[in-house]
């Protein structure tokens, strides 16, 4: 059996005690005892594992620190210390890769087209025009072109903001054609208009008849010249209760009490 000396020589070079064990033949929790009974000082667990971990330097900031896999990767190590450093090295080498006759080559492989510079046609020259129905055109042209304030009209909201076209045609982007509301009051508005429908038929209710059909004068002369309740003159029209309470309030038709 191996003496004492000889497992404190083994360990002080780095040794763990399990290595030590099969040498001398004995089990770790011996060796252990052994050498805290001679008065060494027991390596920590962090300390023990050293060996295992490998530390790198980082190409950008020249820091030193603990190696970990590669970004993306299993396998490799990273060559950065942080998301900063890693956005640098990354910024620098797309630079190098995107010269200007790179991108020449590539809009004329994926375009057919001279874009060099990836200066894409814009507005009505775009392949997929609309005719201006896209949000993102009518957008422009009111908070950019006419100065529209992103407030909305009714209620003051500043967020969500969305525009409305009176006349219902999103290509008559004119100041008077337009209103600047939020997404609640926007959604209110043309459901007290008639716009919002039942049962997923935009525009129509149950019967799939349309909603434009329940005109302010017709209200007028069912309930106030009739004197008909609001149930009797939705049953006269076709309608609910809602729709025609929703109507009258969108026309200011005023309710008996």
């Amino acid at each position: 059996m191996a003496s004492t000396q000889t497992m404190i020589d083994l360990y002080e070079l780095g040794n763990s005690t399990y290595k030590i064990a099969k040498v001398v033949g004995l089990t770790p929790a011996s060796v252990y005892s052994r050498l805290k009974n001679a008065g060494v000082k027991i390596r920590t667990k962090k300390e023990s594992l050293q060996y295992l971990v490998k530390y790198n330097t980082c190409v950008v900031c020249g820091k030193e620190f603990r190696a970990r896999a590669a970004w993306g990767s299993g396998s490799l190590y990273r060559t950065t210390c942080g998301g900063d450093c890693e956005f640098k090295l990354r910024s620098e080498k797309s630079k190098d890769k995107w010269t200007d006759e790179r991108k020449q080559q590539m809009s004329e492989l994926f375009t057919g087209r001279d874009t060099a510079g990836f200066n894409f046609a814009r507005g009505d020259r775009k392949p997929n025009w609309r005719g201006g129905l896209s949000s993102v055109t009518y957008n422009k042209i009111v908070f950019g072109d006419l100065g529209f304030e992103k407030k909305c009209e009714i209620c003051g909201a500043e967020t969500k903001i969305v525009v409305h076209h009176i006349d219902r045609d999103r290509t008559n982007n004119t100041p008077e054609n337009i209103k600047i509301l939020c997404r609640g009051c926007h959604a209110q508005y043309h459901c007290l208009a008639g716009d919002c429908g039942l049962n997923g038929k935009n525009g129509y209710n149950t019967r799939g008849l349309s909603k434009s059909k329940i005109t302010e004068s017709s209200l007028w002369d069912l309930y106030w010249g009739c004197g008909l309740s609001i149930v009797a003159v939705g049953k006269e029209l076709g309608y609910n209760r809602a729709t025609i309470k929703n109507k009258m309030v969108f026309y200011g038709i005023p309710t008996r009490r």
